[in-house]
């Protein structure tokens, strides 16, 4: 082999030899600072082929006597789905989803863990709270009993509110909705706003075809409430009711990253274009229809109060 590849495979295998030795430097710091392990072990979850996405080991009684001693506890996940886990989220303060994140995840986890990096990431996913709600996505199509103003967070009080397309015995929500993530920081959205109320039909289908530009500007205030600089994404979402086709209860249309000092207030602005209205109607032909249209612009596919439309012919 030309000595030039020697010397370049040679410096390669220096750099993944360094790298393998941060990586196991910042878990063992992670493990060593972080009492978030039961008597130094970690918790076994799941196996390839079960049928249950749950961690047992966090029902122990060493997991839950750690929790109080009364010293900060982190509790990881390294997975390849969502865990049911609704007693280790309701008392354990801080948990971390790593899902599987590759060669570099010991820094990762360290820089994240000790707060040299603020995290932003999003759910990409709906996390259930129980297995029996799979499968969970936050697009469903709106059901035959809906359930209008019925509190959903408590067991039904009347026999009426039982037959409602809900669980009589746990909350219908998942734990995380879709698009949820958390910061070492807070933020708040403001109302979202429309540059108009009112579409036609035929302008957007004409428009479609011709591939336009947008048609409505809609935006929102966001702030970063908390003490840190942070990024939130922003998403943007919509819902069109009276179709011939069932459209779902929420659909993403669009999301922004956006940077902001702590008190510091910015407008997020979407641009939507005609194909964010069509949907493929009954006669498979991809077009846009009179409906009525809610928008939102908030932090997750569960929260948000939308600024609503309509859609003419």
């Amino acid at each position: 082999m030309p000595q030039p590849a020697i010397r370049i495979l040679g410096a390669i295998s220096q750099e993944i030899r360094l790298q393998m030795n941060r990586t196991s430097a910042s878990l063992d710091a992670v493990h060593t600072a972080s009492p978030r392990t039961v008597g130094g072990r970690r918790l076994k979850c799941t196996r390839f082929g079960m049928s249950r996405s749950v961690c047992l080991g966090l029902k122990s009684g060493s997991f839950r006597g750690s929790l109080g001693t009364g010293k900060p506890m982190v509790l990881i996940l390294f997975s390849g789905r969502p865990l049911t886990l609704p007693w280790a989220f309701e008392h354990v303060p801080a948990v971390l989803a790593g899902w599987f994140p590759g060669f570099g995840t010991g820094p990762a986890v360290a820089r994240t863990r000790f707060g040299e990096v603020n995290p932003s990431g999003k759910l990409v996913v709906s996390w259930p709270r129980i297995v029996g709600q799979q499968p969970l996505y936050y697009n469903a199509l709106n059901t035959g009993r809906p359930t209008g103003n019925v509190d959903l967070n408590h067991p039904p009080a009347t026999a009426d509110d039982r037959y409602l397309s809900r669980y009589i015995d746990e909350q219908n929500s998942p734990q995380f909705p879709f698009g949820y993530g958390a910061a070492y920081t807070s933020f708040g959205y403001g109302m979202t706003t429309v540059s108009k109320s009112k579409l036609r039909a035929a302008t957007l289908n004409q428009n479609l075809k011709a591939n336009s530009e947008a048609v409505v500007r809609v935006a929102a205030d966001v702030s970063n409430t908390g003490p840190r600089p942070g990024e939130e994404v922003v998403e943007l979402y919509i819902r069109l009711r009276g179709t011939s086709t069932a459209q779902p209860v929420r659909a993403l249309k669009g999301f922004r990253r956006v940077a902001l000092a702590p008190g510091e207030t910015q407008k997020v602005t979407f641009d939507l274009k005609p194909e964010a209205f069509a949907i493929w109607n009954d006669r498979n032909q991809l077009a846009a229809e009179p409906a009525k249209l809610s928008v939102w612009i908030s932090p997750d596919s569960a929260h948000g109060t939308p600024a609503e439309m309509e859609i003419v012919p």
